[in-house]
């Protein structure tokens, strides 16, 4: 595992929203197959933060993207949205397999 793990890299394409949904694209930037994630999305709706974890399962080969789409159901108002950060680990290579983009890369997002 752990010489996997050394090969294994995860990257956030993109980060859209639409209809409810959350659609993120990832980018698997190692050479090896990575299967399962975890998600977390820190957002607020005009007071104190709010995460949203869940898991994907799914592979994303080596040097390819796939995009996964997951229901935001806590989310009320889509006005009233500020997004802090989104985090991506790999289950299996979760240090070495990992991304997140902060608020600055959100902007117009949600």
């Amino acid at each position: 595992m752990l010489e996997k793990c050394t090969r294994a890299n995860i990257v956030i394409k993109r980060a859209t929203y639409s209809n409810g949904n959350l659609n993120l694209m990832l980018y698997n930037a190692g050479t090896v197959p990575l299967e399962g994630f975890k998600v977390q999305v820190a957002y607020n709706e005009k007071g104190p933060d709010i995460l949203s974890v869940w898991t994907i399962s799914g592979t994303v080969e080596a040097n390819t993207s796939k995009t996964f789409t997951h229901k935001l159901s806590d989310i009320n108002k889509l006005s009233d949205i500020n997004v802090d950060y989104i985090e991506v680990r790999s289950i299996e290579c979760h240090q070495g397999a990992y991304d997140m983009i902060r608020s600055y890369d959100t902007v117009g997002l949600l």
